[in-house]
């Protein structure tokens, strides 16, 4: 059973309710999708992708399980894991359904619960189109006025760019009301968030996999 940082059974804010499933700062589902292949193809060529049969299998089959509790979203959602080192707590959300998920962060995880909450979190930020979203006195026009939270990958060999004060608080609203939407959907899924923590057979092979493959 799954395990999650539990908010308690949360109805959906309007705000999201009106959100979920609809294109955000004028741009169509072709357009949605075209970009989010287009920032993913930058951040793999910095941060490039494990692609290791053993690791995308497991990626992907738990990302689609969990892909399943967002049908709102109407997009294919893919998963990545990519190398580097980076300090994150979270998966990286980019538009069209792409999560890409640093392996320090996967080898990180105690369980494969954890990881879905993760999955389903990140996946919120996408059904949610936070990063199409315009921010305070900053028009989104073009690829630089995605919020940098959604590009985290692309940083992974230097230090995360800092974030704008004046942005902080719209991205911070942005993390609660994603973690609302991951908490009320697993929470309606029949997730047990009492549940103990099991790190399977599965999930123990990957992480030994991306050791192997981050010590080449």
């Amino acid at each position: 059973m799954l395990r999650y940082c539990s908010l308690g059974v949360l109805a959906l804010p309007l705000l999201a309710q009106q959100a979920i499933g609809t294109v955000q700062g004028g741009y169509s589902l072709e357009k949605e999708l075209a970009l989010g292949k287009r920032l993913v193809m930058d951040t793999l060529e910095r941060s490039p992708r494990i692609d290791d049969p053993l690791v995308q299998q497991y990626v992907q089959t738990v990302g689609e399980r969990m892909a399943a509790l967002m049908p709102e979203a109407k997009l294919p959602f893919t998963f990545y894991v990519v190398g580097g080192h980076c300090a994150v707590s979270e998966p990286d959300a980019f538009p069209g359904g792409y999560v890409l998920i640093p392996a320090e962060l996967l080898l990180s995880v105690h369980s494969d619960a954890e990881l879905e909450r993760l999955l389903v979190h990140a996946m919120a930020h996408i059904t949610l189109r936070h990063s199409l979203r315009p921010l305070p006195n900053r028009p989104l026009q073009n690829i630089a006025s995605i919020p940098l939270i959604f590009m985290g990958t692309s940083t992974c060999k230097g230090a995360r760019l800092a974030i704008p004060l004046a942005l902080r608080d719209s991205l911070q609203a942005n993390e609660v009301e994603a973690e609302k939407i991951a908490a009320a959907k697993l929470a309606s899924a029949g997730f047990d968030p009492n549940a103990p923590d099991v790190r399977s057979p599965e999930l123990t092979a990957v992480q030994q996999r991306i050791g192997e493959i981050l010590m080449k």
